[in-house]
């Protein structure tokens, strides 16, 4: 089960690898809705990240990159979506602990 801490180092870890930027984070409820986030989503407790990459690398090998660090990637169109590879279909971690 990973962490918040475990979370970010991995998101930096991502980033640096991309040579991307994080775009957005940790949000607020009244952010996230603004943005048009899922009600569930990972950003509303510090377990998701955006990250803007210079698309040096392809999809497949920046989900390679994520599993290796142990995020799943979401390709949202203009960025890439990172949460935990525990964070299950209905949008919780699979344990209660985060």
């Amino acid at each position: 089960m990973m962490t918040v801490t475990d979370f970010w180092s991995a998101v930096v870890e991502y980033r640096r690898r991309v040579n991307g930027s994080v775009t957005s984070g940790g949000r607020s409820a009244a952010r996230n809705a603004a943005v048009g986030g899922k009600v569930n989503s990972s950003h509303l407790i510090d377990l998701g990240a955006d990250v803007v990459s210079d698309g040096s690398l392809s999809d497949a090998a920046r989900d390679v990159l994520a599993r290796g660090l142990g995020l799943q990637l979401i390709i949202e169109g203009d960025h890439d979506h990172l949460q935990p590879l525990d964070w299950n279909l209905r949008g919780r971690p699979t344990t209660a602990r985060v």
